[in-house]
């Protein structure tokens, strides 16, 4: 038998270190940490869906590798919605597929240009801004003093509600709690004032609102108990005078006179006699 020489030694040598080479699967040399060649690539082998946990032990489709094994996902989204990122406001993420694994999830956030915020309700970046008046359809009295009233909405696009154009009121009208309401008179001072009503009615009236206009007037009227009279307002079965015997006071277009004019036995207000067309109640006398 021959000896093989040193020449031939090293030849066997080569010839199994390259056999044994291209046989290895495990981890090579010139691959970072925790990564493996396979196929002539460094891979993980924890998450890379083709050689999970060994070379080429690829996962099925809709599998992804996790922990290097194989295991179905689920869509977390639909794809090509948007959404604010959680816990920021001016960041937004959209749907799809970032890592490849066949499921939908959502991509890294993204930054909303300088001076927008992300909406809540679509994930859409606009223009951030505050609403000025409280609710759609909403109405009121223009505030820098014009003769007419705006209406509550979101005029411009911009999901913030803000209050449109003057609609000015007609000749005679006045704007009042965000109406164009009838110019009118006061006839009585102060809301729920009490007086009692023109004779021969035996009872009290109110001051208040009481018809379309926005003004006060008496009306309520209310009738006195059997027994009683109406004094200063007041039902009762006492009276006072309200006037002195003779007394002529103006009123509306009229006069009324003092004198019994009802049941009791006090002095009272007559109810209005009017003036003629062409005359005016005076009313230092009393007198048309």
């Amino acid at each position: 038998m021959k000896r093989c020489s040193l020449s031939c030694f090293l030849v066997l040598v080569a010839v199994f270190a390259f056999i044994g080479a291209g046989c290895s699967s495990g981890t090579g040399s010139n691959c970072p940490a925790g990564q493996t060649l396979c196929g002539g690539v460094c891979v993980d082998t924890s998450s890379n869906s083709d050689h999970c946990g060994v070379c080429s032990n690829a996962c099925l489709s809709g599998q992804s590798c996790v922990n290097s094994k194989c295991e179905s996902c689920t869509n977390e989204c639909t794809f090509g919605d948007q959404r604010c990122a959680p816990g920021t406001t001016d960041q937004f993420q959209t749907c799809g597929d970032p890592d490849n694994d066949t499921c939908l999830e959502w991509e890294a956030p993204q930054a909303c240009p300088t001076g927008q915020i992300c909406d809540s309700n679509d994930g859409q970046c606009k223009t951030s801004c505050e609403d000025e008046c409280s609710r759609i359809g909403a109405q009121a009295c223009d505030k820098d003093g014009a003769n007419g009233y705006r209406v509550c909405g979101d005029l411009n696009g911009d999901d913030c509600l803000e209050w449109g154009p003057l609609n000015g009121c007609g000749v005679g009208y006045t704007c009042l709690d965000g109406e164009c309401k009838e110019d009118c008179t006061q006839e009585c001072p102060n809301a729920d004032d009490v007086r009692c009503a023109a004779p021969p009615y035996n009872g009290f009236e109110i001051c208040g609102n009481w018809d379309a206009d926005s003004c006060l007037e008496w009306g309520s009227r209310s009738p006195c108990p059997g027994g009683q009279t109406c004094d200063a307002g007041v039902c009762s079965a006492d009276c006072n005078d309200d006037c002195d015997a003779g007394e002529r006071i103006c009123q509306d277009a009229g006069f009324r006179t003092c004198g019994h004019h009802d049941a009791d036995l006090c002095l009272d207000w007559s109810a209005v006699t009017n003036c003629e067309s062409w005359e005016i109640c005076n009313i230092d006398t009393g007198m048309c």
